[in-house]
């Protein structure tokens, strides 16, 4: 390391780019114009840098003490949550990760785009109180580095509440929280259920994948015709031509048409583990709740899309 102070890096960009470089020797070195360069064989790239002035350091560490999680039950919920993470940025509380205190000794880990949710439960032996918003994009990228980092990470707190402490055996990550309301998301949990259908989640998977060549010509629409007996999965007016598939399904209810944006579905499918989903809603143009009947305290909910 060449040059002397201390300097506030993009630390998604730095470690990325240093894992492209493989196990050449690496020189990185400060300048005066505000940036590192990174030095290795004949590659080089040089990234922005903001100057520390005074008693910001991330190294004087967290003030007050939080909450001990289960390191794989922290991370298995940031990625349940990550599903319906909002990619734009144009409304930033959609883009974090939410963890809020439930009732019965438990915190709620939800993300929203507006569009769908996603939402896991993690129970406690006591009381706890927490209420933040964690950008997901560098939990995202701290979740590369969590598999050593012990069987348990505590989350610490600094007592303007603005950031929060990741900390692990010999490992300390600090994330700035989002500053703004997150969704009352529990008005779309109430929904009283009047449809419910159980099906295979291999069989149902195949099939959305199997219309989805042509849901990508017919505006991503894949729509979904619920039976007592089967679910009739097709799409209409592509110009690429039209598919469809049909699921055997448990069914308790009316004759039931939904329609779907395709890659919410797909998105969803591939984070089932178990072998039967139950899908649960109120009508044709309410929230529908998709719960993986082997973890049940794993819940999905898609908005239909009005056709």
């Amino acid at each position: 390391m060449l040059g002397e102070g201390d300097f506030w890096v993009n630390p998604t960009i730095f470690s990325e780019y240093i894992a492209t470089l493989g196990g050449e020797e690496v020189t990185i070195s400060t300048t005066s114009s505000e940036k590192i360069t990174i030095e290795a064989g004949n590659s080089r790239a040089t990234i922005p840098t903001v100057k520390i002035e005074g008693g910001d350091l991330v190294g004087n560490g967290p003030k007050e003490e939080g909450v001990v999680f289960k390191t794989s039950d922290f991370v298995n919920s940031v990625k349940w949550a990550s599903t319906a993470v909002a990619i734009d940025e144009s409304r930033p509380v959609l883009t974090g990760v939410l963890f809020r205190s439930d009732k019965n000794k438990s915190i709620r880990v939800v993300g929203s785009d507006g569009y769908r949710l996603s939402l896991s439960v993690l129970f406690f032996d006591e009381d706890v109180k927490l209420d933040f918003l964690v950008p997901y994009k560098p939990l995202a990228g701290y979740l590369k580095e969590w598999e050593g980092i012990g069987e348990n990470l505590s989350i610490l707190f600094d007592k303007e509440g603005s950031r929060i402490w990741i900390k692990g055996a010999d490992r300390l990550f600090y994330v700035r929280l989002i500053q703004g309301d997150f969704p009352d998301f529990t008005k779309i949990l109430s929904s009283e259920a009047v449809f419910r259908a159980e099906f295979d989640s291999s069989d149902f998977h195949r099939a959305i994948k199997q219309i989805s060549l042509f849901a990508r010509q017919a505006s991503n629409i894949a729509l979904c015709d619920f039976e007592k007996k089967k679910i009739y999965i097709h799409t209409s007016g592509g110009v690429g031509g039209n598919a469809e598939a049909t699921v055997e399904t448990k069914y308790n209810g009316e004759k039931l048409s939904l329609a779907f944006n395709y890659r919410y579905l797909l998105e969803y499918m591939k984070m089932v583990t178990g072998e039967t989903v139950s899908l649960v809603c109120s009508g044709p143009l309410a929230p529908v709740q998709f719960i993986d009947i082997s973890k049940k305290d794993l819940l999905h909910i898609i908005m239909p899309v009005r056709v």
